[in-house]
């Protein structure tokens, strides 16, 4: 596609110079006193230029258009994949605001430039090329004196290109808080209205609006400057040209047809010489996207920067008992000084139930992020079947674990959608069983489509306890080896959590089950539970082994006294 355009392209620059070519000979020859050709000749020959030259502009613009589309559609792909493949640090080093910007603010710059700039820059300044060619055939001299503005044009040309850039690189940083603004404006709605912060939130969207107009308008001014000045100094350039064409004409050097058809390719030149000038801003637009895009196209991917080799995570190891180990692992989250965990060594063997407690901040869900492997500890070792997960390939690793975390995250799609996520070859008896051990049948029964109904964006349809029991019937029917809980009770009634309860005792002895609760009376059944404080696993043992113990015991009498 891209050979067959630019075939076309230099259709179009061969005929353009034949227009003012074939002026010589209609001047010189049909306006004689004594005409020696057909007067239909010139004429003819003119027609047939413009016919060939509109079929080749027609598949030069086409072509280009598909070029210029298919590249956007790939490098939007692109981005996307690889920005799911980002690690969750990389994610959190920018804000939704600004992620969601490059795809509806740089990708679209760039495709203005693909769209207009390309063609035009190639089209017009083999056109271009094409005309100068033949004003040096027709005098070297006056070509010659058109040339030295040249310079002048280019160094404007390059002046104006460095502030269009920098200040779009401006523009795209705004664009993203703008962004960020409006997120948080339409997911925080309630809590606008509820505190009275509509004026305070749309003082914020004005700022940063009227810095994007401030910044915008540099652009158009420079942008509407830079054409009128360079079609000056061309004009300049044509007045003198014009002048010495009189000159040499007078002087019998130049004839009548000559003089005339060096004025037409010149005056050609005019509209290639705008477009051309004027295409800068858009390019410039281009380029400061090009920067942000690529930026984000050079990091590495998760898999990539985190895990070494791509050894899949196996299904067991027959000499060992022990899923999940951690040794000495040590972790803090980037601009944190103190460590979220410290040093913690423990086993968790396979089909084990295991209870994780402590106050908030003490590294619960740490762990959690830790052993779906969101992180890397900078110190210690996490192993998963006494294979360390740093050698593992992340993807298949993370086949083997559920997780329902806080808050429930789930997909503005139908319920059953957001169920199999986890596992499209789902059977039907699969998903009436993760349904009734999650506890969603009744309410599901109840919805206008049932497992069919649209839950809205995060599940806005339905209810905080609806939408956990949802999240844990997705990790139930995923068939996981192991199965992790962050609080998974928090959101449910005391007869919602009863079942949840049950639930877990049915799981215990058949998969291996992690839960993290500030309710002990759920983990009273647990195999074992885990006390942590301030980052240190400071107890373990059972419920009846720990309820005497420091850590626990204090739990335990702060529990009864929030009852």
């Amino acid at each position: 596609m891209l050979v067959c355009s630019i075939t076309a392209m230099i259709g179009v620059a061969v005929l353009e110079p034949l227009v003012p070519a074939l002026l010589k000979p209609l001047i010189d020859e049909n306006f004689s006193q004594i005409p020696e050709t057909n007067p239909l000749k010139i004429p003819l020959f003119l027609l047939t230029v413009f016919f060939f030259k509109g079929i080749a502009e027609y598949f030069s613009s086409v072509l280009s258009q598909w070029i210029a589309n298919k590249v956007i559609t790939d490098i939007r792909d692109d981005i996307f994949r690889h920005q799911l493949s980002l690690s969750i640090k990389n994610h959190q080093k920018e804000s939704p605001g600004r992620i969601i910007s490059r795809f509806l603010y740089d990708i679209p710059q760039i495709s203005m430039s693909l769209s207009t700039a390309w063609i035009i820059i190639i089209r017009d300044t083999l056109i271009l090329i094409a005309l100068i060619s033949y004003l040096l055939y027709v005098s070297l001299d006056l070509t010659m004196v058109m040339l030295v503005v040249s310079p002048p044009i280019a160094i404007l040309i390059n002046i104006i290109g460095k502030r269009l850039r920098k200040t779009n690189v401006d523009i795209q940083e705004k664009t993203g808080v703008m962004t960020k603004v409006i997120n948080q404006a339409i997911t925080g709605i309630k809590e606008i209205k509820l505190y009275a912060m509509g004026d305070a939130q749309t003082r914020s969207f004005k700022k940063i609006s009227e810095s994007i107009r401030s910044s915008t308008m540099i652009i158009v001014k420079l942008a509407a400057a830079n054409v009128p000045i360079v079609q000056f100094l061309a004009a300049l350039a044509v007045t003198v040209v014009i002048y010495l064409a009189t000159l040499l004409s007078q002087e019998n050097r130049l004839s009548p047809g000559e003089f005339v058809s060096f004025i037409a390719a010149m005056s050609l030149m005019f509209e290639p010489i705008r477009r051309l000038t004027g295409v800068n801003a858009v390019i410039q637009k281009g380029f400061a996207a090009c920067q942000s895009i690529f930026n984000i196209l050079d990091q590495k991917t998760e898999v990539i920067e985190e895990f070494k080799n791509e050894k899949v995570a196996t299904a067991g190891n027959k000499n060992t008992s022990e899923i999940i180990s951690f040794s000495n692992v040590c972790f803090s989250y980037t601009d944190v000084d103190s460590n979220a965990i410290a040093n913690i060594s423990f086993n968790i063997n396979e089909k084990e139930y295991i209870g994780i407690v402590g106050s908030t901040g003490s590294g619960k869900s740490t762990l959690f992020n830790l052993i779906s492997a969101f992180y890397i500890p900078q110190k210690g070792e996490i192993k998963f079947y006494g294979n360390s997960i740093n050698e593992l390939n992340v993807t298949d690793y993370r086949k083997k674990i559920a997780l329902v975390g806080q808050p429930v995250t789930l997909f503005d799609d139908t319920v059953l959608a957001n169920i199999i996520v986890g596992n499209q070859e789902a059977s039907v008896d699969d998903i009436d069983r993760a349904l009734e051990l999650a506890y969603c049948k009744e309410f599901i029964s109840k919805l206008p489509k049932k497992n069919n109904t649209i839950i809205g964006t995060n599940g806005e349809n339905l209810s905080g306890g609806q939408r956990q029991r949802i999240a844990i019937a997705r990790a139930i029917i995923k068939n996981a080896s192991v199965y992790c809980f962050d609080e998974p009770t928090s959101a449910l009634d005391a007869f919602s959590a009863e079942k949840i309860q049950a639930m877990f005792s049915m799981l215990k002895g058949k998969k291996t089950l992690i839960v993290i609760s500030h309710d002990l009376t759920l983990l009273r059944n647990a195999d074992r539970i885990l006390v942590f404080d301030k980052g240190s696993l400071v107890e373990q043992g059972s419920h009846a082994e720990l309820k005497e113990k420091r850590f626990y015991s204090k739990l335990i009498r702060e529990q009864k006294k929030q009852h």
